[in-house]
């Protein structure tokens, strides 16, 4: 955010100037004209240009562009074509809430991954541990549900075996 203290009094500044001003400071900010908002109250005057830092900049590359170009009261002042009486302060103000909530979102993300990673690898190791189990000798085993349980005795004896098929 740029702010200046300009002279004069509000009604001094025509929409007319504050496009002007908008055009120019997107220009030296190194961001479309869009991304600039001007706001002027009383204070003397004070001008406020308030700018969205697109994907492609940072912050601090802004900032260091309109503070070599606008950072003196005699700076500004020539450059907007107004008397600014005071030292222009550009200052980097709050971050936009859709990236705050972005680090979140990530943590959970990475955080929801790795369960799934963690659950589909026990699940595996199960299935891999049932299948050696049965692929020994001696492992458990299940019958074939189509053939069911054949029932043999001897002609000796009447104990029943039960064997799977």
């Amino acid at each position: 955010m740029l702010t200046l203290t300009a002279s004069g009094s509000v009604s001094d500044y025509s929409d007319s100037d504050k496009s002007g001003w908008q055009e120019f400071i997107a220009i030296v900010a190194g961001v479309d004209k869009s991304l600039v908002t001007i706001r002027v109250a009383a204070a003397s005057v004070l001008i406020t240009a308030t700018i969205a830092v697109p994907a492609s900049k940072t912050a601090d590359q802004v900032q260091t562009s309109l503070s070599s170009s606008l950072g003196t009261a005699d700076a500004a002042s020539t450059a907007l074509g107004v008397t600014v009486e005071e030292e222009p302060i550009v200052e980097i103000v709050g971050s936009d809430s859709s990236s705050d909530l972005s680090v979140p979102l990530i943590v959970g993300i990475a955080v929801g991954a790795f369960v799934l990673v963690v659950l589909l690898s026990a699940g595996a190791c199960v299935v891999v541990r049932r299948q050696q189990e049965q692929n020994r000798p001696g492992g458990v085993s299940t019958p074939d549900p189509e053939v069911g349980y054949q029932y043999q005795t001897s002609g000796n004896d009447h104990d029943v075996k039960v064997e799977s098929v």
